[in-house]
């Protein structure tokens, strides 16, 4: 086996959530006994935050307000709540980014009562290698988005 077999291939690092969580670093080696050298491992999640499973639909109303502030002009339909799992209080699905430092959000509570809020971001980076921002608003008052990232805090 040579040194040039045992070198990295290449090394994945994969989120399904648009970058808030990220899966566990898969290294693929050049590797002679494989069955298929250009076949990439099974892909083990990591530690992530558990989002809550809350959605709303955006009315069309709050629809065409939202594409006049959003900064690309283009708003999903439905939403997550992007906090931690909760079903008490409000909730808050990220439309799009709005001017520099702050994003549109739409906020609700149960199933009445949704509005558009403009929130600075968080401005808290995670002290660690790397530095990672937090993908929410200022003063949100569950986790930071990366807590979870390979760290026992996740979501309480």
């Amino acid at each position: 086996m040579t040194d040039r077999q045992n070198d990295a291939r290449v090394i994945l690092r994969v989120s399904l959530d648009s970058g808030r969580t990220w899966a566990t670093p898969t290294e693929v080696r050049v590797d002679e006994d494989a069955d298929d050298p250009g076949s990439f491992p099974q892909l083990r999640p990591g530690p992530a935050l558990v989002r809550c499973a809350h959605w709303r639909r955006l009315p069309s109303a709050l629809a065409r307000e939202a594409r006049l502030v959003s900064a690309s002009g283009c708003v999903d339909g439905a939403l997550q709540c992007q906090l931690c799992t909760h079903d008490d209080g409000e909730h808050y699905g990220l439309l799009d980014e709005a001017e520099y430092g702050s994003a549109l959000w739409l906020r609700w509570r149960g199933s009445t009562g949704t509005e558009l809020a403009v929130l600075p971001d968080c401005p808290v980076a995670d002290p660690g290698p790397g530095g990672e921002a937090c993908c929410l608003f200022a003063g949100h008052v569950e986790s930071h988005t990366w807590a979870g990232v390979g760290r026992d805090d996740q979501c309480p």
